[in-house]
């Protein structure tokens, strides 16, 4: 299980592949505007979104 949290202290969602990150990034981006960025777990496992570019 994940610990990751974001920045407003709540656990980050985990997706299981990349392909699920993505899809999601790519909702979020038409829905918001927002460019999201897709990385991997640091604690492995499984993928985040991010809006911050330093985190990828």
């Amino acid at each position: 299980m994940c610990t990751c949290c974001g920045k407003d202290g709540k656990r980050k969602n985990l997706y299981l592949t990349e392909y699920d990150a993505n899809a999601v990034a790519s909702e979020r981006r038409f829905v918001t505007g927002i460019t999201m960025h897709v990385y991997r777990c640091p604690e492995g496992g499984g993928w985040h979104i991010t809006s911050n570019q330093r985190q990828w």
